[in-house]
């Protein structure tokens, strides 16, 4: 047992110290193999390749620069002999384009100078009219008629509508769509059309004022006055009552519309301007009556002083 175990224990030593077996190596590495020389033949070909096609290129471009040059001295040698004529030609355009546009300048400024001298003689002429006819009593008629005009347009425009979900239109919502109106009404049904023919009353009795008959403008301001009683006392009261939409719809706004808005403002102009129109017209006439009476007695002169019975020196006598 003893010599058997002594033998396994050899055999064991000796497969220790044996030598280890030579390292794998790629086939392709190995020294002298044809494909580790494949990539160093390649680079060789590649590099061989480029400077022939460098060396080729560089002939063409000796061939085609000395084919060239005599073709660039031929065409140097014809634009030297062809410049001067047309560097006189194109000079000779640019200078028919500058005096064009000078034409056209002087002859816009001319124009220009024509209408600024007629304009101006226009104005001046507008002027004097507006000195000559424009005066306070005639620029309040205008005021006057305008707003007589505008009070009997407004009898028929919408003076009062309700808005239905208004809560749901606040914010964004209402700048983008306003909330819907429903049961509108004129401004002349509220009150019978009654200012329909007081507003055809001022506007005739406008030019009966300017004639000279300057109490028919107290009689203007009544009429406002009476509009502004009815517009305030009747139309207000009216106008801010839902009805029955308040009842029939969620959230019901009542609202004054433009009809009313226009209505009280020609009745406060009427009420203003129609007594101020009444006092222009009798300044003018107590105006006219005092230079007339000054001429009269600028015409009246006393008798020249002789010896007659008529005279102070003969009654003195």
């Amino acid at each position: 047992m003893k010599a058997r175990f002594q033998r396994q224990r050899g055999r064991l030593g000796r497969d220790s110290q044996a030598p280890s077996a030579p390292s794998e190596v790629p086939e392709g590495r190995r020294f002298g193999h044809p494909q580790a020389r494949e990539p160093d033949s390649r680079r060789r070909a590649e590099q061989r390749t480029r400077r022939a096609d460098d060396f080729l290129l560089g002939r063409v471009v000796l061939e085609a620069r000395r084919r060239l040059l005599p073709l660039g001295a031929a065409l140097l040698a014809f634009f030297a002999r062809i410049a001067p004529p047309l560097t006189s030609a194109l000079f000779a355009l640019l200078r028919l384009g500058a005096l064009a546009i000078l034409a056209l300048t002087r002859a816009g400024a001319a124009v220009v100078a024509s209408l600024a001298a007629r304009v101006g003689r226009t104005r001046a002429a507008l002027w004097r009219w507006l000195l000559a006819e424009v005066r306070p009593a005639r620029t309040y008629g205008i005021v006057l008629g305008v707003a007589a005009v505008f009070l009997g347009v407004s009898q028929f425009l919408h003076y009062h509508g309700v808005e239905v979900g208004s809560r749901y239109y606040e914010g964004r919502a209402g700048q983008v769509a306003p909330a819907p109106l429903t049961d509108l009404e004129v401004t002349g049904s509220a009150h019978l059309y009654v200012l329909l023919p007081v507003a055809l009353l001022a506007l005739l009795l406008i030019p009966a004022t300017l004639r000279g008959r300057w109490q028919l403008g107290r009689v203007i301001g009544a009429f406002g006055l009476l509009g502004l009683l009815i517009s305030v006392a009747a139309d207000v009261p009216q106008g801010l009552d839902a009805g029955r939409a308040g009842g029939a719809y969620d959230s019901a706004d009542p609202e004054l519309l433009e009809g009313f808005w226009i209505q009280l403002c020609c009745c406060a102009v009427l009420t203003v301007f129609g007594p101020l129109l009444g006092v222009r017209v009798r300044e003018r006439r107590d105006a006219a009556r005092g230079s007339r009476r000054r001429r009269l007695r600028q015409s009246v002169r006393p008798p020249a002083e002789g010896p007659g019975l008529g005279s102070p020196g003969g009654a003195g006598a």
